[in-house]
Parts: C-alpha cells; structure tokens; sequence
C-alpha cells in the first residue's frame, strides 16, 4: 500500500500492443484476407513471408492516403488481388488506389463481401499480453491509479 506521505502516483499505461495484442488482430485479419483472395483467384502467394507482402502493400497504401492506416480495406483488397494476378506491386498499388480494376479479377461484390470480413476480422478483441494482470493487479494493490491510453474506440 502507498503511504498517505509520498508524492502521489499516476501510471499511464499505452494499451495498444502494450496490455493486449493489438498486431495480432491486424496480422490475423491480413492473413486471412489473403488466403481468402488466394481462393477466390484460385492463386497461391509464392513466397514463404506472406505477412510481408500484404503489410508491404498495406503500407505503401497508407502512405498515400489522406487517412493514413485508416484507409478504407477495398484498397488494400484490390491491390492485393491485382498482385496476386501478375501485376507488380507498384503497379498493383496505382491501380487500386486510381480505382482501376481492368486487371483485377475481383467483382465489385467480391470486393464488398471481403471488405465486410476485413473488417469484421479487425473488430476482433485482442488477447491480453503476458504478464498484463499480475502487473495491473499489482499496481492496483498499491493503490496507484491507473489511466489506460489507447487510440481504439470503448469498446
């Protein structure tokens, strides 16, 4: 217990990937969304490093967005779709960011159904990190409080 003379203590706790797997969630939903399109295309990503090639492209499309990470996922869709096929990812990239899609095999309703997924997949509630409720329970038993910082909504 925190004795009634010390200075008093916050603890600012970063949640994202800090308490609970946050990259997980991201990981988990980009994997699967590429294994959908592989289906979908009847296509099979060459490469062992699959996380890679979709973070790879994931990223290139958030640098171009006004949004940043928060693009909308039909992008990160129909960029992948477009690699997957044949088209370089640079390439891949300016055409799913410029909307054209007379390479992408995708119908617009694919597109939609994997967009819904995508996001259903990243709606998912971490899991909490090792060690994350002995440490809180620990702070808490010395009376400290905690704020939990985090950029994700409530929920």
């Amino acid at each position: 217990m925190r004795n009634s003379n010390s200075p008093a203590a916050v603890v600012f706790i970063d949640a994202g990937n800090t308490l609970w797997d946050t990259d997980g969630v991201y990981a988990n939903a980009q994997l699967a969304l590429l294994n959908e399109l592989e289906d979908r295309l009847a296509v099979q990503f060459p490469e062992s490093d699959r996380l890679t090639f979709v973070r790879d492209i994931d990223q290139e499309l958030a640098a171009r967005h006004h949004e940043g990470l928060r693009y909308p996922p039909r992008f990160l869709i129909k960029a992948l779709a477009l690699a997957l096929t044949g088209s370089d990812k640079t390439s891949a990239i300016r055409l799913a960011w410029s909307g054209g899609s007379e390479a992408n095999r995708l119908t617009s309703e694919d597109v939609h159904e994997a967009e819904e997924r995508m996001i259903d997949n990243l709606r998912r509630i971490p899991t909490l990190r090792p060690g994350v409720l002995s440490g809180l329970s620990q702070l808490a038993t010395q009376g400290l409080p905690l704020l939990v910082l985090t950029e994700g909504t409530l929920d």
